[in-house]
């Protein structure tokens, strides 16, 4: 059997009809055909579910033509070979036809050429069909990679002779201009001056051929003048016959952000473990030199020559405990008294002393929410933190001008909470301090919480201001936002957690004339001699009795050997071996009803868990140091007067033991120091 072929003829005559086809079966096709002779049936013939080969019309109908019939066809958007036969058309009439559309034209007298115009009509058909099938699905597949690209989160971009021949709306949104304004500026226009050198000339290096990373990171600076950090992966491609480069953009500014936060925060915590470190030593030397001062001062008649320097020693070592007190804030290493309190009533009571300390020529201005939150903080070390930042607004007005303290509520979504508050959404309070001073450089701004940095003049700053600022923040579980450019001041802005507990009473100091005495039995327990032996002496002269040991191995014996009452345990905390937390477990197990009083100067938070606990509880207790003798006194009779309730049955087996959480490996070095 031949090939199949289905014909619509378009024929007045049944017998040039019956020709035509017997033409074509001779030929060696198995034909299949429609006769229509009117304009309807032509085009019911079209629109129907016959699928045709080829049309093949005779020129001339008496109510129709070939024209007309391939107006009809074109009409129809078939793509079929047009074939016309006519037994009177001439060649002008023929190549009319041709160039209107039909693909050949015969004499009814000669139907020899019909056969192999049909085969060679045929195969251009199937190659225009394919053709299309392929333009079709280049089409389809072009509107996916269209609506990638227009919809991708990247830009997308095209850089050819150093300008973007194409850009995707992301590309648009990041740098901020029109598809227009892009084709016309160099595109190193878009990169910071400081990175433009090095991604012109990787750029240059690719159009060579040169293998480089094709993934790295630089500036660029929108249309606005903001700074934003991008990632770029680039390929070398063709674009219009010549080399140019495809280029793949993501702005990672807030990964950036993220990334220098994390490493700021990493830096800090490893000075801070430092100053941590410092100040431990620090401050046992600088107790023995005040107690023995003033045990010193109290055997001194008015009159001794010796008694004038004894107190200028005495007041050195105030001011450098107040320089140990910063690194332990800085370092988030002190003990905080957590109360919970109203912001507003702080500052209403700083209010005198801060215009005091700002002198006449800055005006100081509250703006104190009617409605503010409360917090639970160490009211005194926000204190401080206030102080500072007044100071430090203070210094940048040399001329004068205006200081606003503010404070509001304030809610942070996970959106706006990644960038003020690392990312905890909540309830926060805000306090801020902004001044019209003369503001900072970026450079400056990114240093301004370590310690020692200082942009005073020598001998104006110990450049810890700010970095005890930010330890106390940090240690009172807040965060700190500074904005401040150049000429236009600066605005230090501090978040605390905002909480629903009831406000608490503040404590009441009663003043002492004298150091209050006793006659109680205390084990002392230092391993630094000359201030176990002081500390002993002043504890002495108090009228109690005490017992010493160098560490954990020397207190057990004489704990032993004592038949009487031990009142109260006095020891270090970090000391070689076992610190003075696991060291009092162990003996509450033997004295249930013996207080304990921690000291040191170094303050290790998992240490001091369950440290300064509720009334009646069995708790711990803790004296920073330095101490003053006044100090050390106070502490001693007060936690001794306080009554606590024994638990019936208690061993040492009841104890959870601070083994449990193990001692940091530098605070152990530190002990051993």
């Amino acid at each position: 059997m031949g090939e199949r072929l289905r014909v619509l003829i378009v024929e007045d005559s049944e017998d040039d009809t019956t020709l035509l086809v017997r033409e074509l079966r001779r030929g060696g096709y198995e034909v299949t055909f429609q006769r229509v002779e009117t304009a309807q049936e032509l085009r019911k013939a079209l629109d129907g579910s016959s699928s045709w080969d080829v049309v093949i019309a005779d020129y001339n109908l008496p109510c129709f033509s070939a024209p007309a019939a391939l107006t009809l066809l074109q009409e129809s958007r078939l793509d079929l070979p047009f074939l016309v036969v006519s037994g009177t058309i001439g060649e002008e009439t023929a190549a009319a036809l041709m160039k209107a559309g039909a693909h050949d034209y015969f004499m009814k007298s000669n139907l020899a050429r019909l056969i192999p115009a049909i085969e060679r009509e045929l195969k251009e058909a199937e190659v225009r069909q394919e053709r299309r099938k392929a333009e079709e699905a280049l089409r389809r597949s072009e509107g996916k990679y269209r609506t990638l690209v227009e919809n991708a989160n990247d830009a997308i971009l095209i850089v050819q002779d150093e300008v973007i021949k194409f850009a995707n709306p992301r590309t648009m949104e990041i740098l901020g201009y029109s598809e227009a304004e892009l084709a016309k500026i160099p595109f190193t226009e878009h990169i910071h001056p400081e990175d433009r050198g090095t991604v012109l000339e990787g750029y240059q290096k690719r159009l060579r051929g040169e293998k480089l990373a094709s993934l790295y990171s630089f500036r660029v600076r929108n249309k606005s003048g903001e700074v934003l950090w991008a990632e770029l992966n680039v390929v070398l491609i063709e674009w219009e016959g010549r080399p140019a480069t495809l280029n793949f953009v993501r702005d990672v500014t807030e990964h950036k952000k993220l990334e220098e936060q994390f490493l700021q925060a990493q830096k800090m915590e490893a000075i801070g473990q430092l100053a941590g470190g410092f100040a431990h030593d620090f401050n046992n030397s600088i107790t023995l030199i005040k107690v023995c001062s003033q045990l010193a001062l109290l055997e001194l008649k008015e009159e001794d020559p010796l008694r004038e320097k004894l107190e200028m020693i005495h007041q050195a070592t105030q001011r450098s405990a107040n320089l140990a007190n910063q690194l332990l804030a800085f370092s988030r290493r002190q003990i905080m008294e957590m109360k919970v309190f109203d912001p507003n009533d702080l500052l209403r009571d700083l209010h005198k002393m801060l215009r005091r300390v700002i002198g006449d020529d800055i005006e100081l201005i509250n703006h104190l929410a009617d409605d503010l939150g409360r917090v639970k903080a160490d009211p005194a070390l926000v204190e401080q933190v206030v102080i500072n930042l007044v100071v430090n607004s203070r210094d940048a007005m040399p001329t004068g001008g205006r200081l606003t303290i503010e404070t509001a509520n304030v809610e942070f979504d996970r959106l706006s909470a990644r960038d003020r508050v690392n990312g905890n959404p909540g309830a926060y309070v805000m306090l801020a301090v902004s001044d019209t001073g003369v503001g900072m450089t970026p450079a400056v701004k990114e240093r301004i919480f370590e310690p020692f940095f200082t942009t005073k003049e020598k001998g104006r700053g110990t450049g810890l201001g700010l970095s005890t600022v930010y330890g106390i923040v940090r240690q009172s579980g807040g965060n700190i936002r500074v904005d401040s450019e150049p000429g236009k001041g600066a605005m230090f802005k501090i978040y605390f957690p905002r909480v629903d507990e009831p406000l608490e009473e503040p404590e009441k100091r009663l003043a002492a004339e004298r150091p209050p005495c006793g006659d109680e039995t205390i084990l002392l327990v230092e391993d630094e001699k000359n201030l176990r032996r002081v500390t002993a002496e002043i504890l002495r002269r108090q009228g109690y009795r005490v017992l010493e040991g160098t560490d954990a191995g020397e207190a057990m014996p004489v704990i032993d050997q004592y038949r009487g009452t031990i009142h109260l345990l006095l020891a270090d905390l970090i000391m070689p071996g076992m610190n003075g937390r696991e060291l009092a477990n162990l003996l509450l197990g033997k004295h249930p009803a013996m207080k304990v009083l921690l000291m040191s100067g170094y303050a290790d938070h998992e240490l001091l868990q369950g440290i300064q606990g509720g009334k009646w509880a069995p708790v711990f207790h803790y004296i920073q140091k330095p101490f003053s003798l006044e100090g050390l006194a106070l502490k001693v009779r007060k936690i001794l007067d306080r009554r606590i309730k024994v638990p019936q049955s208690r061993d040492a087996k009841s104890i959870k033991l601070a083994s449990n959480n193990p001692l940091p490996t530098n605070v152990r070095q530190a002990g051993k120091r």
